[in-house]
């Protein structure tokens, strides 16, 4: 009923603060996660925040690759495999 309070204690000469507030950002999304449903699994909360997963997915892996649908992987790696034995 009175909500959660909580505070770091960390090693100011090693870490910045603001590795720490992301951090705590971290243990939010997780704690928030558990409040929401009980019986979510570990493995399913959400640790990152929608911006982290949006840099980490998208803005951290600007080249994607396209490739054509009309082969499977096994197929383009035989065919690289050829090409470059």
């Amino acid at each position: 009923p009175n909500g959660l309070a909580a505070s770091l204690t960390y090693a100011t000469d090693l870490f910045d603060a603001a590795i720490i507030e992301r951090m705590a950002g971290h243990w939010r999304n997780l704690l928030n996660g558990m409040c929401r449903d009980a019986n979510q699994r570990i493995a399913d909360l959400l640790l990152l925040s929608v911006d982290e997963r949006q840099d980490t997915l998208r803005d951290w892996n600007p080249n994607l690759a396209v490739y054509p649908s009309e082969y499977c992987a096994h197929q383009r790696i035989e065919t690289q495999a050829e090409r470059t034995p």
